[in-house]
């Protein structure tokens, strides 16, 4: 069933309950009854809001595998170069420069005080706070105490390799009270989507309402790619306001090539002592920004307000 059959059957399911409520019992009865449904019909909203960014990233991540190239190359190795069977005597024109790409904006192996790259927008007082440094290896080194309205959990992970690495994801298990395996969930890609030794990626895994008992534990498995395959292009968060029910801002394009909708930003939030709270999600009010083009945004916060964190965005470039 299309999400936005879905969403309508809520809201009709809602009225008409919110009907009969009206047509019974005495107006406090009434009151609280129709508040009570509307508070479960909002965080029914926002789980479908999640659920439709997701499939959103999904459907086109799907389309970037089906159009990689067959060959690749491996993580930090440069393209072969000298004469070859078109050019046998090396006399063609001289090589064009390395465009800007997110790879050349990142410096691998020095990360940030908090291990954040260029492609990192920090915001908000984030002085005395020290992330984790994690084991060897692609690992979450914090998530969110719990899910928030929306069944969301916050997870932030840490590059401990010597490689530049992208598209990072992270599936998320669930466990009930008594240790039994009770769900299982795929977070969307996480920002940024070029990873650097030493630095930090983050964005959410939401979770149906049914997957998450009460006393949930969380475990955590990351899986991400080879940048050399990548279809992804991120975009400069240039210009931000924290408010206290939302996040707004501007983001440039500062890469030689277009990039392509829907163009996602991703922020997680941090508490006074550097731990994630939630991550929230929203795209460019624009489809595509060519090289050079600004794009707007508005992320609406819930839970509370997000006033310190990280923020990143990013696209596709075919």
């Amino acid at each position: 069933m299309p999400l936005w059959r879905v969403v309508g059957t809520v809201g009709v399911m809602f009225g008409a309950i919110s009907m009969t409520a009206c047509a019974s019992g005495d107006g406090n009865s009434r009151a609280s009854e129709v508040s009570a449904l509307q508070v479960q019909l909002d965080k029914a909203l926002d789980r479908a809001d999640n659920a439709e960014a997701k499939i959103k990233r999904l459907e086109i991540q799907l389309k970037a595998l089906q159009n990689r190239p067959a060959t690749s190359v491996a993580p930090g190795a440069a393209p072969a170069s000298g004469p070859d069977a078109t050019d046998p005597a090396g006399t063609g024109p001289a090589s064009t420069p390395p465009v800007a790409t997110d790879a050349t904006r990142s410096t691998p192996g020095r990360p940030g005080r908090l291990g954040t790259s260029s492609l990192v927008r920090a915001f908000g007082d984030l002085t005395g706070i020290t992330l984790p440094t994690g084991d060897p290896g692609v690992v979450v080194i914090a998530s969110s105490a719990g899910a928030d309205s929306s069944g969301s959990v916050a997870v932030l992970v840490r590059n401990n390799t010597a490689d530049v690495i992208g598209s990072i994801e992270v599936t998320g298990t669930v466990r009930d009270a008594t240790g039994k395996l009770v769900g299982s969930e795929l977070s969307p890609v996480l920002e940024p989507i070029r990873v650097s030794p030493g630095e930090v990626a983050f964005g959410y895994i939401s979770y149906p309402a049914d997957e998450l008992p009460d006393g949930a534990a969380f475990e955590f498995l990351t899986n991400f790619s080879d940048i050399a395959n990548e279809s992804h292009l991120s975009a400069t968060i240039t210009e931000l306001t924290v408010l206290p029910d939302k996040l707004v801002g501007i983001a440039s394009n500062d890469n030689d090539q277009k990039i392509i909708g829907p163009i996602g930003v991703t922020a997680i939030c941090f508490d006074a002592q550097g731990l994630p709270t939630r991550s929230v999600i929203a795209f460019l009010d624009q489809d595509e920004l060519p090289p050079g083009g600004k794009g707007s945004f508005s992320i609406d916060v819930a839970d509370g307000p997000c006033d310190r964190g990280f923020m990143g965005a990013s696209g596709f470039n075919f």
